[in-house]
Formats: structure tokens, C-alpha cells, sequence
């Protein structure tokens, strides 16, 4: 049955369309309580979606040194979202499980997301002709019927609900102000989208028009020959039935009703968004441990193995973001992310120690043919000109990823630029450090069978984490490596 209304409600309103349309006055395709759902939604999928994962599960490559992160959601409502991620780092086995020489380190940072410029645009009555425009005008009005009878109905059904319970004389609690909900709710879904006043604006013009009747549902009669056959004279009244139907209409008006009409608004204007852009801001306190092998040489000490000493040091901040994320069904090479980045942290001059493998050989006093016995101790770990010190850093770095849609090419480029400057204090001899960082790499987007979703995307790239470094020379600062995900997720459509 229902089935067969909302058939009859699109063989109308085509019917409808076919008539001879007056000019529709909005601007706007949905209200502003559906607008910010919609945004907030979008907001939500590039932090949290699920079509590609948030860098779930993240592996890089440099020699023999290996990096796992992992994300997680903490909190998700209308005001902002917040995630928390944890990297782990180690130079020498695997950082849960073997306890080796080398440098291990792990990171933790929570993340907050706030949305404040989101946009998008649409195929509207004043930006598109033809069919564009014909559909356009279809849209906006099946949105409004659609909306108008959700309301009329709900409100009429209270009402006649309530009305007979008080005839039986039944105490009911009414917490509801269905006349102020009723105006508020017109207000903020109707009358802002109100086509030509001579077309549907009141209940007079709906009176004089002989078409829109005719998608209308007379819940009014409805109901009254439902109530009459349910509880006319000779039947036995079920007033708990009545009460429960009262009660679950009640909670719907003040619950689910205006998310019903979001909802509503949603589905049917759908297809005619041709493009979004999201502006949000983030924040990102962090807290990283390091922990690495430090050799200290002291010809005084003959045992090899206190020639080694362990490093421990906290390093903490806060980076802020702004993002800006664009997609477009229209235009092929819109479809890009971008993200400017400052920090400011205690950090320290790891960076400046190198990884060494130390030999150490001691001889025995014994021979073989003359030749003496010696042992060779090896072990790996950091060396360095100054001590292990703190200092205060900033940080600068810009990113940006690009897929573009032509058909079904699954290639797109991404890169990102960083600097940082980290000053020590004075009285400490420690030079202050500079450092730039480079990453250019390919995006390779693997999608599903029904090519609208996304499985996963692979981020492969060449890495220079310090360009001061020669990526020839001992230090090797020149990596290849690969990542599942993206900082963001991306849906395949709008």
C-alpha cells in the first residue's frame, strides 16, 4: 500500500510538472538545519568514513627501520569530531616485541575537527537550462509537497488522537506546543521554500488549485472512519491501543519528525548537487616518547657493555590546521585536499644523533699458531657531538593529495613541504637545528565491483626527511615507502 502512494504521489507531481509551472522564488535547495546535517556529514566522512580507511593501518620503509600507526574515534556530534592516533617506531625488530638495540619511539596525538565554511552548488532554476532546469523545478517542487504532507499528516494524527482520548475523558500528558512546534517547523521547511504565492503558499491557494488536491492524502477523513469502525457504539473500545498510538505519534512529533523532513530534503534533492567544499580548522595536541641506545666511549671502562646508556625523553605540542577539501561531478580535475600546518612543541636534537653499528675487540692472551685470539663484540646504536638536550621548536608544512575523476583512471599525485626550526638554549653549546622535509608520491585508488565505492587507496612515495642530509651520502635520507589510506577518506561521489 504504500507502495502504491508513493507511486501515485510521483505519478502526480510528474503529472504536475506538466501543467504550466509559475516561477519558483527560492534561492535555496535545502533549509539550513539540512544543510548543516549535510555538511557535518561530510565533515564526518573525510575524519571517520569508512570507504577508505584513515590510515587504519600505515607501514613505512627506510633500510631497517619500520613505522606502524593506527586511529581510533573518541567523540562525534553536531560541534566537533575528535580522533586519537598512535604511531610506533623502531630502527631494530618490532616495537611490541623484541626489546633490541636502536632507537624506538611511540606518539600519541588527539585530533579535533570544526567545520566553519562549508558550500556547495547545485543545478538550480537560476544556473541551468533545458533539462537541468525542468528537473530542477520538479526537485524543488516534490520537495515541498513531500515535506508539507509529512507535517499535515503528523500534526493532523496528534490531534485527532488527542481529541478523542479527551472525549473519553482520559488523562493524557501533552507536553508538546504542537501549534508553536507546527509554526516553527513551517517556518523553517515550508515557508522559506515556498514557490509562486498563487501556486501553494496558504491554504486558500490550495483551495483554488485543482491539481495539488489531488496528490494530497485527506488524513482528516482517514482517520475519522478509521476511529468510527474502531470504536463506534457496539465495539469495545481499546484504550490502551489508543493510548500507545497517542504516545508513539507524541515521541515522533518531538523527536523524529524534523529529522524525518532532513531527511526527506536529503533524498530528494540529491542528484541535483553538483559540487562541495569544506573549509574546517583543526587541532592537534600530541605527546611523543623517544627512546634510543646512546654510545658513550670511556677508555677508563673495559667492559663493553657500559660503554652503552639509554635515552629517554618526552616531547610534546600542538599543531594547528586549516583544511580545505573540494569535489566537483562535473569538472574532472576538481577533486583534491589540501592542508597548511603550524606547531609549536618542546622538542629535542634526535634528530642529530646517527645510527652506528660499534665494534669492540678484546683480546684473549691465547694464540692459535701464533696468531692471537681476539673477541669481537658488535651492538648497535647512536652517536652524537653533544648531549641529549631539549629546545623549543615551530614547525611549517603544507600538503596536498589530487584524484581526478575522468572515467574510471584510478591514478592521482600527491606531495607535501615541511620546515622546522628547533632552538636550544644558550648556555648548552648546542647549534639550533634546521630542517626540511619532502615527500612526492602517486595515489593508486583500488574501488569495488560496483565502482562506487572505494576498497583502498595505496600512497607510494620517495621520502627526504631532512634535505640537509645528503640522500647519497651515509645517511641515506633518500626512502622509498608505501601507505594504505589517506588523511582523509573520500567518497567516490557527492
Amino acid at each position: 500500500m504504500k507502495q502504491n502512494s508513493f507511486l501515485a504521489f510521483l505519478f502526480f507531481s510528474l503529472f504536475l510538472y506538466g501543467q504550466n509551472i509559475p516561477k519558483i522564488t527560492t534561492d535555496n535547495l535545502v533549509s539550513n538545519q539540512t544543510f548543516r546535517k549535510i555538511s557535518f556529514e561530510d565533515l564526518n566522512f573525510l575524519v571517520v568514513g569508512d570507504n577508505t580507511p584513515q590510515q587504519g593501518l600505515v607501514f613505512e620503509l627506510k633500510d631497517n627501520n619500520s613505522t606502524i600507526k593506527a586511529s581510533g574515534l573518541l567523540k562525534n556530534d553536531s560541534s566537533f569530531i575528535a580522533t586519537i592516533d598512535g604511531e610506533f617506531s623502531v630502527d631494530n625488530g618490532v616495537y611490541f616485541f623484541d626489546e633490541g638495540n636502536g632507537s624506538k619511539n611511540s606518539k600519541f596525538t588527539v585530533n579535533f575537527y570544526k567545520l566553519f565554511k562549508p558550500s556547495r552548488k547545485f543545478n538550480g532554476l537560476r544556473t541551468s537550462t533545458g533539462n537541468n532546469k525542468a528537473k530542477a523545478e520538479r526537485v524543488y517542487i516534490q520537495n515541498y509537497l513531500a515535506k508539507r504532507k509529512l507535517l499535515r499528516e503528523t500534526f493532523s494524527k496528534y490531534e485527532k488522537l488527542k481529541a478523542k482520548l479527551q472525549s473519553l475523558n482520559i488523562d493524557i500528558t501533552d507536553a508538546i506546543d504542537t501549534q508553536k512546534k507546527k509554526t516553527t517547523l513551517e517556518q523553517q521547511y515550508l515557508v522559506k521554500f515556498d514557490i509562486d504565492p498563487a501556486y501553494v503558499l496558504t491554504e486558500m491557494d490550495i483551495k483554488n488549485n485543482d491539481v495539488i488536491p489531488k496528490l494530497e492524502i485527506d488524513l482528516g477523513k482517514q482517520l475519522k472512519q478509521k476511529l468510527k469502525k474502531d470504536f463506534s457504539a457496539d465495539q469495545k473500545i481499546d484504550v490502551e491501543k489508543l493510548i500507545n498510538q497517542f504516545e508513539s505519534t507524541q515521541k515522533f512529533l518531538k523527536d523524529s519528525l524534523e529529522l524525518k523532513l532532513q531527511g526527506l530534503e536529503k533524498k530528494i534533492t540529491k542528484d541535483l548537487w553538483t559540487s562541495k567544499s569544506i573549509w574546517f580548522l583543526s587541532a592537534s595536541p600530541f605527546y611523543q616518547r623517544e627512546n634510543f641506545t646512546i654510545y658513550q666511549p670511556d677508555s677508563t671502562i673495559q667492559d663493553f657493555s657500559r660503554q652503552f646508556g639509554e635515552i629517554f625523553g618526552d616531547v610534546y605540542g600542538t599543531t594547528i590546521g586549516l583544511n580545505h577539501y573540494i569535489k566537483s561531478n562535473i569538472s574532472w580535475w576538481k577533486n583534491w585536499y589540501a592542508k597548511a600546518a603550524i606547531s609549536v612543541s618542546r622538542n629535542s636534537n634526535r634528530s642529530s644523533f646517527r645510527n652506528r653499528n660499534i665494534r669492540f675487540t678484546e683480546a684473549t692472551g691465547d694464540s692459535i699458531n701464533g696468531n692471537p685470539i681476539t673477541l669481537v663484540s658488535t651492538r648497535d646504536a647512536y652517536v652524537g657531538d653533544k648531549k641529549y638536550q631539549y629546545g623549543t621548536s615551530s614547525d611549517f608544512s603544507f600538503e596536498a593529495y589530487w584524484l581526478p575523476k575522468y572515467g574510471n583512471w584510478p591514478i592521482g599525485l600527491f606531495g607535501s613541504v615541511g620546515y622546522s626550526y628547533t632552538n636550544f638554549p644558550s648556555g648548552e653549546d648546542i647549534e639550533d637545528i634546521e630542517i626540511g622535509r619532502l615527500r612526492l608520491g602517486l595515489l593508486i585508488n583500488l574501488k569495488s565491483k560496483d565502482k562506487t565505492k572505494n576498497v583502498l587507496t595505496f600512497q607510494t612515495f620517495l621520502d627526504r626527511s631532512d634535505l640537509n642530509k645528503d640522500p647519497r651520502g651515509e645517511d641515506k635520507d633518500l626512502r622509498f615507502g608505501f601507505k594504505i589510506g589517506l588523511p582523509i577518506n573520500i567518497k567516490s561521489g557527492l
